[in-house]
């Protein structure tokens, strides 16, 4: 088995990131210096069904180098522009939604709307056939009643659609649902990489949940992007004081390391926690039978990140 590696070096930084935030109750400018208060790096602009025209608020590199809402916060803010396209899954009559059931989807970057279909899976296959295909995020998979839940098997038909995230967001029922939805999808061999997101509409919204924080070689579209399609990311929730600085595989020993750290959980299939070490780093030894890995690490307040899947031989499809 080849060494994996997801660690920072000298050409590498992490940037801490959102990407899921609309402009209903507040004004671009506002979220944006809210945004730079709470040191994000980018911001992602995800309006339900529409893409905000954004020149007017950032360089033509992307940046807003200046402080819109004059705070004197005026730190760089990397701005790119999405959506949250409202879609329909198939339901069928027996569970009580002949029609399907309402979800949304996330897909950034985007310059411009995309046609849609009612259906979800002909509007991510017509997203995949974009000359530049976005990234598509399942958004809020545990929201609202339990007839709005998507399903394991709704995910992993997303993902032979397209689709590579996974909201962790936990909104009216706690993460513990997201996790486990995402522990099942991952046990099943699908690869799908967990964020978190505050779906922010206001300014109050933002660092409800928490962030996601990407490895990239700079601070540009192009390089953060890469990021996440790669995985070369974490989901960090608010208030959590930990920092991954890596995680490493090598012969079926994994070792993670993260700053202000208090625990370190090795998690395996079905969310079944494998060893747990009470330090910043720690080293767990897979066995052959184990198809995936991943570590929460948990800060002196019980604040978690979650980092991505490191995948054992064959066993991811």
């Amino acid at each position: 088995m080849e060494s994996r590696e997801t660690a920072q070096s000298a050409a590498q930084q992490w940037y801490k990131g959102e990407l899921h935030f609309h402009c209903e109750r507040s004004t671009i400018p506002e979220m944006l210096a809210t945004y730079r208060r709470r040191r994000y790096d980018f911001c992602i602009s995800t309006e339900h069904d529409a893409v905000h025209q954004l020149a007017p608020y950032r360089g033509p590199d992307g940046l807003c180098h200046s402080d819109p809402a004059r705070t004197g916060a005026g730190r760089p803010l990397l701005l790119m522009g999405g959506s949250e396209m409202s879609l329909t899954i198939p339901r069928s009559a027996a569970k009580g939604a002949a029609e399907g059931m309402p979800v949304h989807v996330g897909a950034f970057p985007l310059r411009a709307p995309v046609e849609k279909s009612a259906l979800a899976w002909p509007t991510l296959d017509r997203l995949r056939q974009l000359a530049r295909p976005p990234i598509i995020a399942i958004n809020h998979p545990r929201a609202g009643g339990l007839e709005r839940h998507w399903s394991e098997a709704d995910v992993i038909e997303a993902i032979a659609h397209g689709a590579t995230h996974l909201e962790l967001n936990p909104r009216n029922h706690g993460i513990e649902l997201s996790l486990r939805l995402w522990d099942a999808v991952l046990s099943q061999g699908h690869q799908v990489y967990g964020i978190l997101t505050n779906d922010a509409h206001e300014m109050a919204n933002i660092g409800r949940y928490g962030a996601t924080l990407v490895q990239a070689t700079a601070l540009t579209a192009e390089a953060i992007v890469a990021g996440l399609r790669q995985g070369a990311c974490y989901a960090l929730e608010s208030g959590c004081r930990a920092r991954l600085r890596h995680v490493l595989c090598n012969s079926q020993e994994i070792t993670a390391n993260a700053t202000d750290a208090q625990e370190l959980h090795f998690i395996g299939a079905k969310g079944r926690t494998l060893h747990v070490v009470y330090a910043e780093e720690g080293h767990y030894q897979a066995s052959a039978e184990e198809r995936y890995v991943r570590i929460e690490a948990v800060d002196d307040n019980g604040r978690r990140l979650f980092t991505q899947p490191v995948w054992l031989d064959e066993h991811q499809r």
